[in-house]
């Protein structure tokens, strides 16, 4: 019954161990996906006509015509 009981103890306690969340180093440097500008996003199929992709310029515009309609001062008038 005690091997029993330290058994269950010893599995419940292993899964409130906690993995480590670094990001995947090798020799100091960070080897994991290499970062992109937004504006040079590979997939553009959620995008819609007014952004071209990598325009930073058209970018930028569709950026501010989308916070413009989440203007709720905007959007009651």
């Amino acid at each position: 019954m005690l091997t029993l009981i330290a058994g269950a103890a010893t599995l419940g306690l292993s899964s409130c161990a906690e993995r480590s969340q670094d990001a995947p180093m090798q020799s100091g440097k960070y080897r994991g996906k290499p970062d992109t500008h937004p504006w040079q996003g590979g997939d553009q199929k959620f995008a819609g006509e007014a952004f071209k992709s990598g325009d930073k310029a058209s970018w930028d515009s569709a950026i501010a015509k989308r916070m413009q309609a989440q203007n709720e001062y905007v959007r009651i008038q």
